[in-house]
């Protein structure tokens, strides 16, 4: 039994991984659907398994999430299984502003909207706790002026860009614990001729990362203008309103675009480069939509147009998923297969670590690199937090965790 399941929509996915991700750290379990639900699953058995094998539900509050179809069911499971709330069995997270309605206004949310993220970890795990929420520390004294202290919270403040603590996800383009691999320099060296390229390799290996890379080294080639994008955030389950959206991207660099000849047109004054994360969130329905006339524009404007997708296989086998079958699609590709950092890598990110964390990360090398997996694919050494805590010397490091 797991002890949470995310619930959400895709325009709160990176509220809901974020959730995710804090209570994991906390010690919890989680089932989220960015995460769990991997391609060739049947999307309703998965849902269904993900709410009854866990013990709690955790809806993500918006107007968004309010007004969704599908999320009524999920929260409305664990509702049912405890009406009158004495068990905590579902908890909505408020992280944009809205006004629930219904059976859902009769809960209490835990509420981090325009928190800090130190003030909404604290919100969120505090509210998530089934105890009473007597504070730690004596509540300040509300009469005359008091000097009693205020117990010091035991969470880390906002993560800064060079943070080697730095939790998963793309890294900012000036990040220090960047550590370039031999992908880096594949990436750039293809797009200055090949107009199809795709980046591939295991889940959190990195790609995003190197995306962000890229994206900041290809700002500056001349005649050439860039758009970044994560592809999972623009509906990639339904095909109307991701052509829209996608068209709607465009527009915003070479002016307004509504059809395919439309931006071939503007490719012929105007060269592109579209960084497309996250591609395998794209689903059958829209992929054979979308990659078929991504791939005519790709082959008719090769001079003026780099398009590079990330997703976790090579493209045959991504395209088979998707159940895109005319063999034409995979050809034509340029492939760059990004693999784990090697054991300098590592080093390099080991001392990143603040002393004595990086004395204790030495002794336990091997345990390191049991974990390297981990470490090697967020670019960082937040796991390495992990390991300091489990040793006997962590005493020594919680104020660096």
């Amino acid at each position: 039994m797991m002890d949470f399941f995310i619930s959400y929509t895709n325009a709160d996915k990176d509220w809901a991984e974020w959730i995710a991700w804090q209570l994991e750290a906390a010690g919890y379990t989680t089932i989220i659907q960015a995460w769990d639900f991997r391609p060739g699953q049947r999307f309703i058995e998965s849902m269904q398994q993900a709410i009854t094998s866990s013990e709690r539900t955790i809806a993500v509050l918006s107007d968004a999430y309010l007004s969704a179809t599908y999320t009524h069911a999920e929260w409305q499971d664990a509702f049912a299984r405890d009406p009158r709330g004495l068990h905590g069995m579902l908890l909505p997270v408020r992280v944009k502003s809205c006004q629930p309605t219904g059976l859902m206004r009769q809960l209490v949310y835990i509420d981090i909207v325009e928190l800090d993220e130190k003030a909404a970890t604290n919100t969120l795990l505090a509210g998530i706790n089934r105890g009473r929420a007597k504070p730690s520390a004596s509540p300040r004294f509300p009469g005359a002026a008091s000097q009693t202290p205020v117990a010091k919270p035991g969470f880390p403040g906002p993560i800064a860009l060079n943070n080697p603590f730095q939790m998963a996800g793309a890294l900012p383009a000036n990040a220090k614990s960047y550590v370039k691999r031999q992908g880096d320099t594949e990436l750039v060296t293809l797009i200055e001729d090949k107009p199809l390229i795709v980046l591939y390799g295991e889940y959190e290996i990195g790609k995003s990362s190197l995306l962000v890379q890229a994206y900041s080294i290809l700002q500056s080639k001349r005649g050439w203008r860039v758009i970044i994008q994560d592809v999972g955030r623009i509906r990639p389950d339904n095909e109307r309103i991701f052509i829209d959206e996608f068209f709607s991207l465009i527009s915003g660099v070479l002016g307004p675009v509504r059809t395919w000849e439309e931006l071939m047109i503007g490719l012929r004054e105007q060269g592109l480069i579209l960084l497309l994360d996250e591609f395998g969130a794209l689903s059958p329905e829209v992929a054979n939509a979308f990659l078929p006339r991504l791939h005519w524009l790709a082959e008719e404007s090769r001079r003026s147009l780099r398009v590079v997708v990330t997703i976790p296989e090579p493209i045959r086998t991504f395209l088979r998923s998707r159940h895109v079958t005319n063999p034409k699609f995979s050809r034509g590709w340029a492939s760059v297969r990004l693999t784990s950092l090697d054991a300098q890598g590592i080093d390099t990110l080991m001392r990143l670590l603040p002393e004595p964390a990086y004395e204790i990360a030495v002794r336990h090398r091997s345990t390191v690199f049991e974990l390297s997996r981990d470490i090697r694919a967020r670019f960082n050494v937040y796991a390495l937090i992990f390991l300091t805590k489990c040793s006997p010397e962590s005493r020594k490091i919680n104020s660096l965790a």
